[in-house]
């Protein structure tokens, strides 16, 4: 899953999810050509749709989420316990 976070101007950060498949490169190159656009947009995703106007969009974060959760999973594994350690050792 991908996280997209639409950075404004004067406004606080929009964030939207999107279950896209495509490489995050070629994701977010696609996503680019939003802000090249003159008029009121819409982005629609497979989690919602916005509508934006582009002019005032300073920028947009790309992230691969399952990714990052993993790693947040990783660094949260729980410890042996000692006692269960010392059992062992018997």
């Amino acid at each position: 899953m991908r996280k997209i976070t639409i950075c404004q101007q004067e406004s606080d950060s929009i964030v939207v999810y999107d279950n896209s498949e495509d490489p995050i490169d070629e994701y977010s190159e696609e996503l680019s050509k939003l802000m090249k656009m003159g008029s009121i947009s819409i982005l629609k995703t497979s989690e919602s749709s916005v509508v934006l106007r582009p002019s005032k969009i300073t920028g947009l974060v790309v992230e691969d989420i399952e990714n990052i959760k993993n790693e947040e999973i990783e660094e949260e594994k729980p410890l042996e316990k000692t006692e269960d350690i010392i059992t062992d050792l018997d």
